[in-house]
């Protein structure tokens, strides 16, 4: 039977070879390959919640993912459809999304990838600014995020489009790199 359908598994493992070729090829931000990610986690959860608390005892961050894995191997920790807030003692606190991301082994660093969204509210829970872009690394002691891919900043009154950021999320100090053009909306 094998042999009788030969043509049909040689284009089905061809396809297979270029599909896993696509998604090991990553990005600048993916801290591992995908071949060591994709074995068996020692660890994982669906639905987790967790706090991460300061020195004082108040609330630093809350991290919510739909499924949480830990590789022994490489000692990565990786999240799918994560939520990270980041609480700030003199502003309101900013909502990080993204559809996966990494957390290195020394746990300083988060790499994002996938619909990476940062929202902002006021004290009143009204909207203040939104950033999209397609993958982003995050600091976490340091509260630095960076990307060198394309980027959308918006609020009520503008939206500034460039490629490649530096924000300082704890201090709202901004560098656009390149690219950079900005609307005054209506």
């Amino acid at each position: 039977m094998i042999v009788r359908y030969w043509k049909t598994n040689l284009i089905l493992a061809a396809t297979i070879v270029i599909l896993v070729g696509f998604v090991d090829s990553g990005s600048m931000y993916t801290p591992v390959s995908m071949g060591a990610v994709n074995s068996l986690p020692k660890h994982y959860m669906y639905q987790m919640h967790s706090a991460i608390m300061d020195q004082h005892g108040t609330v630093k961050n809350v991290l919510r993912v739909g499924y949480m894995a830990h590789y022994l191997n490489n000692d990565v920790t990786a999240f799918v459809d994560s939520t990270l807030e980041i609480f700030f003692a003199a502003m309101p606190s900013v909502i990080v999304t993204s559809d996966r991301s990494w957390l290195t082994p020394e746990k300083q660093e988060i790499f994002l990838q996938g619909n990476v969204h940062l929202v902002q509210l006021n004290d009143e829970g009204v909207f203040a600014w939104e950033m999209v872009t397609d993958e982003a690394r995050l600091l976490t002691d340091s509260n630095y995020l960076e990307t060198g891919a394309e980027v959308t900043i918006s609020n009520a009154e503008m939206r500034t489009k460039a490629t490649g950021m530096q924000a300082y999320l704890d201090t709202s100090r901004l560098k656009l790199l390149s690219h950079v053009q900005t609307q005054i909306l209506p």
